[in-house]
């Protein structure tokens, strides 16, 4: 009877060691591609979409909404791409752009929503013609503008696809000239 306990206890630890070496093998192989396991592709494409990560642009091709893959507000655009990203911006600094990279997009709409605190100050319509399309909307700032603002972009819809917050800062008046009469 002890012998057939002893080779019970040792079944029963093969079976736990095959069973655990199995998990981690699988977790840490290609293997994560089968449906349901808690590591999957799939799991891993809608959890990549829903935070903001680009790495799975393949995965969206056949959904029918626009992906906004990267947004900044920034001062100038350069070879297409942005010059001096910002969250603070000086209102003498004249004009600031929002640029974007769009995905699943073509041949529908977004608009660009300008506000300054909660008040719309601008908005501009876009046209998107290609499936990958980058895009840079401008904007002049009102040298007396200050505080909280943002701008939204909207499909045609009215869904907010991505808001970018920024601040404007009164310009220094180091310069000011005083009259004296």
């Amino acid at each position: 009877m002890i012998r057939n306990r002893k080779t019970l206890v040792v079944v029963i630890s093969v079976a736990i060691i095959f069973t655990f070496s199995y998990l981690v093998i699988a977790r840490t192989s290609n293997l994560q591609s089968i449906p349901g396991l808690p590591g999957s592709s799939s799991v891993r494409e809608n959890n990549m979409l829903e935070l903001g990560f680009s790495d799975v642009k393949e995965s969206s091709a056949g959904h029918n909404y626009i992906i906004v893959d990267k947004a900044s507000v920034c001062l100038d655009i350069k070879d297409r791409l942005p010059v001096q990203e910002c969250q603070r911006i000086s209102s003498n600094a004249g004009k600031i752009f929002c640029w974007s990279i769009f995905i699943n997009g073509e041949g529908k709409k977004v608009r660009y929503i300008w506000y300054i605190g909660e008040k719309v100050s601008a908005s501009n319509w876009l046209n998107i013609t290609s499936n990958r399309f980058r895009a840079w909307c401008p904007r002049n700032i009102d040298p007396k503008a200050s505080g909280p603002s943002r701008v939204d972009i909207v499909d045609e819809q009215g869904r907010i696809l991505k808001s970018i917050e920024f601040e404007i800062i009164p310009a220094r008046s180091g310069n000011m000239q005083i009259k004296y009469s």
